[in-house]
C-alpha cells in the first residue's frame, strides 16, 4: 500500500493522509502512520450524529476531556479541517 494512502477504520474506504488529523498521543500504532483512525468526514458525521459530545485527547495533561461543540458549519471547519 502506498505510504500516502490510509484506511479510514469508520468507512473502510481509502483515502490521502491529508483527510486525516495528526495524532498527539505520544503512543501509536506504525500502521496510523502518526494520523487518526478515522477520517475527518466520519469525525464530522459523528459530532452531528452525537449532537456535539466529542471526547478530545489533551496532550499537556495526557487524558481525554468530554466537550460540547455546538453543531454549526464554522465549529465544524474550525475544528475537523484546521
Amino acid at each position: 500500500m502506498n505510504k500516502y494512502i490510509k484506511k479510514c477504520f469508520e468507512c473502510n474506504r481509502l483515502k490521502p493522509l491529508i483527510w486525516f488529523k495528526v495524532n498527539p498521543r505520544k503512543y501509536q500504532l506504525k500502521s496510523d502512520k502518526g494520523r487518526a483512525v478515522d477520517c475527518r468526514l466520519c469525525n464530522v458525521k459523528r459530532l452531528i450524529k452525537q449532537n456535539g459530545e466529542v471526547i478530545k485527547y489533551n496532550p499537556s495533561t495526557n487524558k481525554y476531556d468530554s466537550i460540547k461543540l455546538k453543531v454549526n458549519l464554522l465549529n465544524i471547519l474550525k475544528n475537523y479541517f484546521k
